[in-house]
């Protein structure tokens, strides 16, 4: 991606952002035990279980997720069987919010938590076998400063994080498979051999509604899948970026698209939790859904 084709800066970029998120979700965690959201939705922690299981990666492997958010995905690997497991996040609440949420699934144990921000102070006493990453190169992406160099300083970190061999996990749903290949393959310490599963690109920049994944190791390989149309109906990180990229990158006007992004977002959060229906959500409302997933179908059709 050059200079002229950056993804537009979003909140979804800045530590202000996800310090609010993750303050609403520990309060929430605490008053009514909801664990919050899991980006991406379960069926990506499973096909990257699964991945992990079938390619008999030992479950003594020493592994990372990067950004981890609720810890979600530590507790489903601790689950799984693998017991040296770390998490780090730059967001303290989201760190407190996984450590309770660890607690609460019995497996503490297996899982170490820090407050650390893999930019900027990340200086690992330690390589890992695995790094996992589910969204959170997506949130650098978007940062409103220095996305640029903040990519860049993603793979230096991500460089010293992993042995020479580890294994490098990342789920994206703003990035197509050859953009990923370029941010992390040749040149970058990490190198590409072949395919593995199937592409559905929907939107211009962003590989929307499928999931993608790359699964890279340093002096070796890189795998890629890419995940149904199913697994992306998660609301409301993917809704946003696709409204981006209708936004920003595709000639498609609609008098409907005109409620602001954090408005269609909880809209479909919503609708899709079942808290409402497009019966109440009122006339305006109810064509804005319409016309979105229409416009949606047309994409995917005529693709």
């Amino acid at each position: 991606m050059t200079n002229e084709e950056e993804f537009s800066p979003s909140a979804l970029g800045t530590k202000a952002h996800w310090d609010a998120v993750y303050s609403r979700e520990l309060q929430s965690f605490k008053e009514y035990g909801d664990e919050g959201e899991i980006w991406f939705g379960e069926g990506s922690m499973a096909r990257v279980i699964r991945w992990l299981n079938a390619h008999k990666v030992p479950q003594t492997a020493s592994i990372l997720d990067i950004g981890t958010g609720n810890g979600m995905l530590l507790v489903e690997l601790a689950k799984s069987g693998y017991c040296n497991l770390t998490g780090i996040d730059y967001s303290s609440d989201a760190v407190e919010l996984a450590k309770s949420i660890c607690e609460k699934e019995g497996v503490s144990q297996n899982a170490q938590l820090q407050v650390t921000d893999f930019l900027e102070d990340f200086h690992p006493s330690q390589q890992f076998d695995v790094c996992l990453d589910k969204g959170t190169f997506d949130a650098v992406s978007l940062d409103p400063t220095g996305a640029t160099e903040k990519r860049e300083q993603y793979v230096r970190s991500l460089c010293q994080a992993l042995k020479a061999q580890g294994l490098f996990i990342i789920t994206s749903c703003n990035w197509t498979k050859e953009e990923l290949l370029s941010q992390f393959g040749e040149g970058k310490g990490l190198h590409a051999a072949r395919n593995w599963g199937s592409t559905f690109t929907c939107f211009p920049r962003i590989s929307t509604p499928a999931i993608c994944s790359l699964l890279l190791y340093t002096q070796r390989v890189i795998l890629y899948t890419c995940w149904s149309f199913s697994c992306a109906l998660h609301i409301p990180f993917w809704c946003l970026l696709v409204l981006q990229s209708l936004n920003s990158r595709m000639s498609f006007q609609h008098p409907h698209l005109v409620l602001e992004a954090r408005q269609v977002t909880a809209l479909l959060h919503w609708y899709y939790r079942g808290e409402t229906t497009l019966e109440r959500l009122g006339k305006n409302r109810k064509m804005f859904i319409y016309s979105f997933f229409n416009y949606m179908h047309l994409c995917i059709k005529y693709i």
